[in-house]
Order: structure tokens, then C-alpha cells, then sequence
């Protein structure tokens, strides 16, 4: 391994004290939207053919009632006090999701010489970062980086920003937090079937990690996970309005082509395939897979064009099935969920997709 080098430290998951099943979420939908009077049946196959069983949702009280979005006819919450709900149970989430992945790295809060936030529910300055170093006991000299408003490839691009880190500076510690609140942004108007989808398939969750350079992993005596060797992304041409996630005066708004898995399924093998060629590696080098479940579609795209075996993704189906789609955080619970179930999952791949139509990937390899 290189003298210079990025390890994987810990990585630590929080996700909403309230949860509730799809078809609680799916009867709370159709009590809150006036468009969808009437289209019981249709709303409950769609909320079921995105094969969530559960989801964590900030906003649920602990019976799993919910008293944030007023009923169907009234006043929708405006932009404003969404984010300032954001704002709270982002910071909660971060903080939980952080405090675990310094315990379970054995990493004390003044280690931390950087904190790199992720998040595209929400902003707000100061920032969910400031409340993980006052709570979570880091300096304030701390330098901090925000990645913001990217969706759900960011924990990806907030990787590779640790990763520069630990390599320019060997001597750093990185905490790094990705927290959503996506279902503050529920939809009530203008309920086009991809708006429909994502009411039913993003939720809420935290994902940390810690990143330490060569130095800092020798000095602190860290046992890492995994070295993270490098990084990858692209722009899909001609894509830019497959996906999009934008500001509405009544939350953030997402627009899904249904030709999305589609594109994946033409593009992802010949620039992942380049990609791990940068790395000494083919696909069948790979032995375990963290791929961003986007929806069931795109899971089932990337499995064929990759050509992985049936239960490669198993853990991305799982996490989607478990906690639903959490934007930001999910591949990290991917990546936790497979550590579970095998320490030495290496070399993996982590793979996720965005508006853009933007790809990224990340390559962990053992150290």
C-alpha cells in the first residue's frame, strides 16, 4: 500500500425513531393529497411496486401518525418551514450516525481534523456540520467542507473529497456525515406518476464515516476497514433531463424519466468497466457490490448489464426493502450491511446515480 493512502476507518449508520410500513405511508398519502381522492387502488400498487416495505420518516409521531402535513384542502407547508425541519432532524440524525462511527473506529472527537458534510434535503448556514462539532465535542478548529444539493451520489463525492484530504495531508482524521430528510419534501399537487414514485420510495436517514490518512492510521494505531483506492465519475450525454431535483415554493421537487434504468443499462458497463481497468481490476474481480438502489428498475439494470450473479445485489435490495431509498446515506448502509455478513468484502464497488444523469463509483480495496 502506499505511504500516501486513504483507510476506510468505520462506518456507522442512525435512521428515524419512527418508522412505518408502505401501506400505513401509502394511506397517509392519500389523506394528505386532494389529487389523489379516488385513486386508492392505483396509489396503493405504486407505492407497492416499489418493493419498500418500511420506512424511516422523521415527520411520523411515535404512534406512527403524523401531524407535519396538514390535511388534504389545507394549506401545504411551505419551502421555508420544510427546511427548518430538515434542518432539525438532519443535525439529530448527523450527529447519531457520527457519534457511532467515532466509537466503533475508536476515534476520540479531538482526532478530527476535518468534518465533511453531505445532504440535498435541505442548507441552512450555519450548517448541520456545526452542530456535529459542538455536539459530538470536535475542535473548533476543525476545517469543514459541505457537499450540497447533488443527491444521491453525494456520500460518493464526499468520499472523494476524504480521500485528497488523507492523501495531501497524511496526518488528518476525516469525519464525514451524509444525513436526508426527504420526506419532508412530500408532494401534495401536480402528481404526475414520477412524482408519485418518489413520495413512495425516498426516506430518511445518517450515514457516517471516518477517513484517516497513512500518518494519522499509524500514530492512532486505527485497525481500518479498507483503503479506498480510488474514485470515478461521469455525465451521461444528453441525459440532463432524465433526473432533476429543484426548489418548488412548497418543498424540492423531483422529476424521474422513466427511461432511466434504461440509460443506465446501455451506460454503466463500458465506463465502470474503464474505470476498474484504472484500478488493475475487471468485473469478475469484484466481490461484493454496493449499488445505490435508485428503485427496483435500476438494480435490476445494473445487475444485467454488468451481468452479476442473482444475489450480488442483495444487500442494495434489502436496504431498499428495509429502510427505502434515503438518497445520500444508502450505499453506506449497503456497505454496513454487507460488512455484517462478511469482514473481507473486498474489493468492493460502490456505485450510485443522480440528476444529471451522473454517475459515480468508488473502489475499496484491502489494505
Amino acid at each position: 500500500m502506499s505511504e500516501r493512502a486513504a483507510s476506510l476507518v468505520s462506518v456507522a449508520m442512525a435512521f428515524p425513531h419512527a418508522s412505518a410500513t408502505q401501506q400505513d405511508l401509502a394511506s397517509i398519502a392519500l389523506q394528505a393529497s386532494a389529487e389523489l381522492r379516488d385513486r386508492d387502488d392505483v396509489i396503493r400498487r405504486l407505492y407497492e411496486g416499489t418493493k419498500v416495505s418500511t420506512r424511516g420518516v422523521c415527520v411520523l409521531d411515535a404512534d406512527g401518525s403524523q401531524r407535519f402535513f396538514p390535511p388534504a384542502g389545507e394549506v401545504q407547508r411551505s419551502t421555508r418551514e420544510r427546511i427548518a425541519a430538515w434542518a432539525l432532524h438532519a443535525s439529530e440524525m448527523g450527529v447519531r450516525a457520527g457519534a457511532d462511527a467515532l466509537k466503533r473506529g475508536g476515534v476520540a472527537p479531538h482526532h478530527i481534523t476535518h468534518v465533511i458534510t453531505a445532504s440535498c434535503t435541505g442548507f441552512t448556514s450555519p450548517g448541520i456540520d456545526q452542530a456535529l462539532i459542538e455536539q459530538l465535542g470536535i475542535p473548533p478548529i476543525v476545517q469543514r467542507v459541505h457537499v450540497g444539493f447533488m443527491g444521491c451520489h453525494a456520500m460518493i463525492n464526499a468520499l472523494r473529497v476524504a480521500r485528497a484530504i488523507a492523501i495531501s495531508e497524511p496526518d488528518s482524521v476525516i469525519l464525514v456525515v451524509a444525513a436526508e430528510v426527504c420526506s419532508v419534501h412530500f408532494q401534495h399537487e401536480h402528481l404526475s406518476t414520477d412524482r408519485i414514485i418518489a413520495n413512495a420510495l425516498f426516506a430518511d436517514g445518517a450515514g457516517a464515516c471516518v477517513v484517516a490518512g497513512s500518518a494519522a492510521k499509524a500514530r492512532l494505531s486505527f485497525r481500518p476497514l479498507a483503503a479506498i483506492a480510488g474514485t470515478a465519475a461521469t455525465i451521461i450525454p444528453g441525459t440532463r433531463d432524465a433526473m432533476s431535483w429543484t426548489m418548488g415554493d412548497h418543498g424540492f421537487v423531483m422529476s424521474l424519466s422513466k427511461d432511466v434504468p434504461a440509460i443506465i443499462e446501455r451506460e454503466v458497463r463500458g465506463w465502470l468497466g474503464a474505470c476498474l481497468d484504472s484500478q488493475g481490476l475487471a468485473l469478475a474481480d469484484i466481490r461484493s457490490w454496493c449499488v445505490h438502489p435508485g428503485g427496483p428498475r435500476v438494480l435490476e439494470s445494473v445487475q444485467r448489464a454488468l451481468g452479476l450473479p442473482a444475489d450480488a445485489l442483495e444487500d442494495s435490495h434489502a436496504v431498499l426493502r428495509e429502510h427505502g431509498n434515503m438518497s445520500s446515506p444508502t450505499v453506506l448502509a449497503i456497505l454496513e450491511r454487507r460488512l455484517a455478513r462478511d469482514a473481507h468484502a473486498w474489493p468492493c464497488v460502490m456505485l450510485a446515480f443522480g440528476p444529471g444523469l451522473t454517475a459515480e463509483a468508488a473502489v475499496m480495496r484491502a489494505e
